[in-house]
């Protein structure tokens, strides 16, 4: 987290089939308001079936949101009444958006700038899920390849504003980005009733020296360095090409 606040931003990436609904479905399991930003629309039986099947894997409590244009303004509305939105996803959205007649291509930076400043400012924590399209075979037709340069601009800004980014491999989440918790930013109490309710795909691995005792009991892995000696305390001062 970069600033003093309670949301936060998780950005979600992988190939198809890799997990990605599954793990950010998991991170919200705890959650009672969790609101289901559904970015896709039934075109086909395919995608018929493929959001029937969703559906069922969501915790029936759970709200679905339908956003297939307007996405920002979506989250924006969405984001003060629940504690947690998913957003699914953002490689269907802008699919819709950029095949629109009005704009088209032209208006993805903005549209692009709309979504960022909604998931930024929303009241809620952020889950956003999409797709890493930039690993496999150049597509053999030009707008297979704009559409993925698209969404690999669209991927950079999500994962620049995002407080934590996984990538997900064969179900295996990956930490490509996380924020570091400082015992001055939260309370203890309330950092340990966080790692308590944390989903059991994710451990803690807790490093650094004079941890509290209430955190070293909920971490998973404990690794505390103590300094033994420092060339600072022989009384060398730094010079110019020399780091300490």
């Amino acid at each position: 987290m970069r600033s003093r606040r309670k949301k936060t931003i998780t950005f979600v990436l992988g190939g198809a089939r890799s997990g990605k609904n599954q793990y950010a479905q998991a991170l919200a399991s705890g959650v009672e308001k969790v609101t289901y930003i559904a970015t896709a629309r039934p075109r086909d039986p395919e995608m018929r079936r493929k959001i029937a099947r969703h559906r069922r894997q969501r915790p029936p409590q759970w709200k679905t949101a339908e956003a297939s244009r307007n996405l920002g303004s979506v989250i924006q509305k969405e984001g003060a009444k629940a504690k947690v939105l998913i957003i699914d996803c953002l490689t269907t959205y802008l699919a819709n958006v950029a095949n629109t007649r009005t704009g088209g291509p032209n208006r993805l930076p903005a549209v692009f700038q709309e979504v960022c400043e909604a998931v930024c400012t929303s009241r809620a924590s952020v889950i956003a899920i999409s797709n890493e399209v930039g690993s496999g075979v150049v597509p053999g037709y030009r707008s297979g390849r704009i559409y993925r340069d698209w969404l690999g601009q669209l991927n950079q800004q999500m994962a620049a504003l995002a407080d934590r980014v996984v990538l997900m491999v064969a179900g295996l989440p990956l930490t490509v980005k996380d924020y570091a918790l400082s015992y001055g930013f939260l309370p203890v109490e309330d950092v340990v009733d966080c790692l308590k309710r944390k989903p059991r795909m994710l451990h803690v691995i807790l490093t650094g020296r004079d941890a509290k005792p209430e955190i070293i009991e909920v971490a998973d892995l404990v690794t505390e360095m103590r300094e033994i000696k420092h060339p600072f305390q022989q009384g060398i001062s730094a010079q110019k090409g020399i780091e300490f």
